[in-house]
């Protein structure tokens, strides 16, 4: 390929119904996209209608450079950005057939922009759209060129099967319809291939014979890299229905509207809304999904963080408990709701794996210091009633530190002074001690408040005999 004057070019991006693209960069270091368009199809009215298209800028369409023969190729020269990169690239960056809707539903979200535009049908294509970053996110551009002329359904012999599918059946047979319907063609397959649905693979010629029978590329759940366990849903169904629609055989039957599949995108991704649903009848589905949220979504990756967290310690999966209430504290400022319900998690997933050493972690263990942090932060939670103080006096007894378990024990007698087992326990501790006067004194107390209590009818005679004796028991 012979490049015009002063650009330099990289390597190929690929052929698409409108010539071929190549990366490049005009001199000094300005990176361009490079549009080669054969001599035969780059007629005058191909050119008239490049020049108008030149004329101004258009809301999300790569700005054109420059134009002009090259060679035995006409080229169409783009303005790139710093960072760009193909559609096709971009959703080989991301392998998860959800990121891919994803990245489709920016360019739903900027389809009436470009419908609005002088160029008709559009040619959209993993191609011919293309990602340019911008303050740390990928957003759409069409690479704008105006159709060319195809004499015979055997020049689109060297176009890719994925680029091939996106072609409408009437286009490849030569059949003047309305460029809108190939538009919307166009962009169900895009949704099709962003599920992972492949094109077929024919041999030879057949490809384009296949597709010109709308043949190519058969869009279904299982065909998809949907995982098995959702394809029955009606989220799933939804959008391979709009799918179908948008690629229906007949153009006069395909939707003239984007919202459909705006919808079905939207509903299929909802990952928050899917487990939730799925949560109580197959919890291991429920946390597999909330997986596929990432980091850069922000607060809905901060709640699936959570959500996955409580099922995952209804699961007794409370190492992974661990690890997601982790990072959901990295980001949220303690004081929140959410922070809170966090701590609690994460406190209850550390104390279980401190009871399940062997042997257990010492005062100077990381996962001790964590432990007691949380603990120390649910003091304030007037939700956790005792339960903090009463895992920390436990925890330093294990460690033999009686005395900081009795400052424990000493201020949850003071949260809850109707909690009885908080004064055993600190009896107790003043028995490790050796103080029996100070262990006397709490036993009296710890009479007092179950006669009390008795005789409000909080407990009855048994329950109060029970506490009586507690109260009077040796330090075993």
């Amino acid at each position: 390929m012979e490049a015009p004057n002063g650009i330099r070019l990289g390597e190929p991006l690929g052929v698409t119904d409108r010539g071929s693209l190549w990366r490049a960069h005009r001199e000094p270091e300005q990176p361009r996209i490079i549009r080669f368009v054969g001599q035969r199809f780059s007629d005058r009215q191909f050119r008239d209608a490049l020049a108008v298209l030149r004329q101004r800028e258009h809301p999300r369409m790569a700005p054109i450079a420059g134009h002009g023969f090259s060679g035995s190729h006409y080229y169409v020269e783009y303005e790139a950005g710093a960072e760009c990169r193909t559609l096709e690239e971009g959703m080989s960056a991301a392998p998860h057939w959800r990121d891919r809707l994803l990245l489709l539903r920016q360019v739903c979200d900027v389809l009436p922009q470009w419908l609005a535009g002088p160029v008709r049908p559009l040619g959209l294509n993993l191609r011919n759209i293309v990602l340019r970053r911008t303050a740390g996110r990928w957003y759409p551009w069409l690479l704008p060129c105006p159709p060319v002329s195809l004499p015979s359904p055997r020049d689109l012999l060297g176009v890719d099967r994925h680029v091939l599918a996106a072609i409408a059946p009437e286009a490849v047979r030569g059949i003047h319809a309305d460029p809108r319907a190939q538009d919307w063609y166009a962009l169900g397959t895009l949704a099709a291939q962003a599920a992972g649905c492949a094109p077929g693979e024919p041999a030879g010629d057949d490809a384009v014979t296949d597709q010109a029978r709308n043949a190519l590329l058969h869009p279904a759940a299982g065909t998809s890299e949907i995982p098995a366990f959702l394809e029955a849903s009606a989220e799933v169904r939804s959008l391979f229905e709009v799918v179908r629609h948008y690629r229906f055989a007949d153009p006069a039957v395909r939707p003239a509207e984007v919202n459909g599949l705006q919808a079905a995108i939207d509903a299929v991704t909802d990952v928050l809304a899917l487990a939730e649903a799925r949560r109580s009848a197959n919890p291991d589905h429920a946390v597999e999904m909330l997986s596929w949220l990432r980091r850069d979504e922000g607060g809905r990756y901060l709640r699936g963080a959570l959500l996955a967290a409580e099922v995952s310690a209804e699961l007794g999966d409370v190492r992974r408990v661990r690890d997601l209430v982790g990072e959901v504290l990295d980001v949220l400022p303690g004081h929140l709701p959410d922070a809170r319900r966090a701590r609690r998690l994460r406190a209850d997933a550390l104390w279980q794996l401190a009871e399940q050493a062997d042997p257990p972690p010492g005062p100077d263990d990381p996962a001790s210091r964590e432990l007691l942090a949380d603990l120390d932060a649910l003091k304030s939670d007037r939700d956790a009633g005792t339960d903090p103080y009463l895992r920390a006096a436990r925890l330093y007894r294990r460690w033999h530190q009686p005395s900081r378990a009795a400052d424990e024990l000493y201020a949850a007698a003071e949260a809850d002074p109707s909690d009885l087992e908080v004064l055993r326990l600190y009896r107790e501790c003043w028995l490790e001690l050796g103080e029996q006067a100070n262990a006397t004194e709490v036993s009296k107390i710890g009479h007092h408040r179950a006669d009390r209590m008795r005789a409000v009818g909080m407990l009855t005679e048994t329950e109060a005999q029970w506490w009586h004796e507690a109260f009077d028991r040796p330090l075993s």
